[in-house]
């Protein structure tokens, strides 16, 4: 019989025995199998999402929207400041027109080559070649001299009928209508009106092509076996603009996970010509272990210039909610719970 021990402060000590509920795994009888990825799907065919990604929050649809203000805004201004050059140059080459249409009119009717047969036959003796291609010719240049005629009689009597029922607006359609036209006629051989708003860009748009030709840079065996077979798998998005870059999603051959592409960001961003900065590989976690998502900046984004702070000078938000911090490498709002903002700025040094 054991006696239990006291407790100086006169209450009673209990002691606890460990039972063993046999719900725990001992080191030495781990029998557990390795890991493995269970697919969540259900195997059919995946469905687009209807509202895409640059759409669904206010904050990227005014982003996408105001890229595309800023740059068809840009076009406008730069070609209505440069409009009275455009109209001197058009006026120019529409004169120019009239004249190139007139002898191209003369050339089609008195048909010039015949002459020089003409001549090669009478000198070369055979007279009756000489008579039949001065006769045909001869035949061509009334039938031809017909049919401008009867278009010049077309002509005036439309203008005519223009001059006696026709109101001022479709006056000015039809002068614009004839000045565009002897504009195209007389615009030299490889030159434009217009000069361009926007020189090409040093940056282009990462390609499907360009992008399976850096992923096979990269070093990883299977990749290039696709590529080289010919079996690599096509994009199952096409490559979009996605804020200050380029987004693709990519479905990486079979036995390649996005981790291992990632893993070999630095080599990625050689294969696109790009700056590491630039080039942002993320794993798809909602669809399978071998999509990579790959983000490609215009610029480096450690050398972009950052966009300011929402709240830096007006704006409103909910202190139950979250509060604008930051952006990340695609220029999205990262927003932060206001208790987290406020343990950051309290834990700043002063």
């Amino acid at each position: 019989m054991t006696s239990e021990p006291a407790d100086p402060g006169g209450g009673r000590i209990v002691p606890l025995r460990a039972v063993d509920a046999q719900t725990e795994v001992r080191l030495d009888e781990d029998n557990t199998e390795a890991p493995a990825y269970v697919d969540l799907t259900s195997g059919g065919p995946q469905r687009r999402p209807i509202i895409p990604e640059h759409w669904r929050t206010w904050d990227n649809a005014r982003r996408h929207i105001a890229l595309a203000a800023a740059r068809h805004g840009h076009r406008a201004a730069y070609h209505g400041v440069r409009s009275p050059a455009y109209f001197v140059k058009a006026l120019g080459f529409a004169i120019w027109g009239v004249i190139v249409t007139a002898k191209r009119l003369i050339t089609w009717w008195h048909i010039p080559g015949t002459t020089r047969l003409e001549w090669q036959a009478a000198a070369d003796g055979l007279l009756n070649d000489h008579l039949r291609l001065h006769r045909q010719g001869r035949e061509t240049r009334r039938a031809r001299g017909t049919i401008l005629a009867l278009c010049l009689t077309a002509l005036a009597a439309a203008a005519a009928a223009m001059a006696a029922y026709a109101s001022p607006w479709a006056w000015a359609l039809f002068a614009a209508g004839l000045f565009v036209a002897f504009a195209l006629a007389g615009r030299p051989a490889g030159k434009t009106i217009t000069t361009r708003a926007e020189l090409p860009a040093q940056v282009q748009p990462p390609t499907q092509d360009v992008i399976i030709r850096a992923l096979g840079s990269i070093g990883i065996a299977e990749i290039n076996k696709a590529i080289k077979d010919l079996a690599f798998p096509p994009l199952p998005a096409p490559v979009r603009e996605d804020g200050p870059g380029w987004r693709a999603e990519i479905d990486l051959p079979y036995g390649v996970t996005a981790s291992m592409v990632i893993d070999r960001r630095e080599q990625l961003a050689s294969g696109l010509r790009r700056p590491l900065g630039a080039v942002w590989p993320e794993p798809a976690s909602h669809e399978h272990a071998g999509r990579l998502e790959l983000w490609v900046g215009r610029a480096d984004i450690s050398k972009a210039k950052p966009p300011p702070w929402p709240l830096l000078r007006s704006g409103q938000f909910d202190v139950f909610g979250e509060l604008p911090f930051g952006v990340d490498v695609r220029g999205r709002t990262v927003r932060a719970p206001l208790i987290y903002h406020n343990w950051l700025i309290g834990s700043i040094p002063r």
